[in-house]
């Protein structure tokens, strides 16, 4: 797992000193679908109900999963926050190893963000929620969801994992 500089820096604060010694957490296990065309996509819980019409043959699969595969943990303490974090990491490391384990030909991003809830607009005496977003997508080679180029000096707290990494990619950097 690589976490961005913010990142290692929440992690810290929290104590988590190594994301790789966290138990994988199953929560949210993958499935595996095709669209109209067989194309295959993959997707977690009811993938935010994207599927629930036939996927168009001209719809961009890893947007798609982007989009999809949408899921949020929350915290309103500073107590709960490292019980999110801890979660959170286990669910990539757990989606990591599905994914190189059940589907070695495809690559995949697996990715976290961080929100500290200070955009939130509070009542008074109301703490801020704090959020962590995962999720995954497959490697199509089109830069379609996100620009991870500047990812370690992104302000918000990021984790990122590249699965499948033996097979050639250049512009990936895991």
């Amino acid at each position: 797992m690589k976490p961005n500089r913010a990142m290692k820096s929440l992690l810290e604060q929290y104590k988590i000193d190594d994301v790789n010694l966290i138990s994988q957490d199953s929560s949210y296990p993958i499935w595996q679908k095709k669209d109209a065309i067989g194309r295959k996509y993959w997707g977690v819980s009811n993938f935010c109900g994207l599927d629930r019409k036939q996927i168009k043959s001209t719809q961009d699969l890893s947007q798609l999963e982007w989009d999809g595969n949408e899921i949020h943990l929350d915290a309103q303490t500073d107590e709960e926050v490292k019980i999110l974090l801890v979660k959170a990491v286990g669910i990539l490391l757990y989606w990591k190893k599905n994914l190189e384990y059940q589907y070695p030909e495809t690559q995949f991003y697996v990715f976290a963000s961080y929100d500290n809830g200070d955009m939130l607009i509070l009542d008074e005496g109301e703490l801020p929620t704090r959020s962590v977003t995962l999720r995954f997508w497959a490697d199509r080679g089109t830069d379609t969801v996100i620009n991870l180029d500047f990812f370690d000096d992104w302000e918000q707290p990021a984790i990122v994992e590249y699965c499948n990494v033996a097979l050639p990619n250049p512009k990936c950097t895991p």
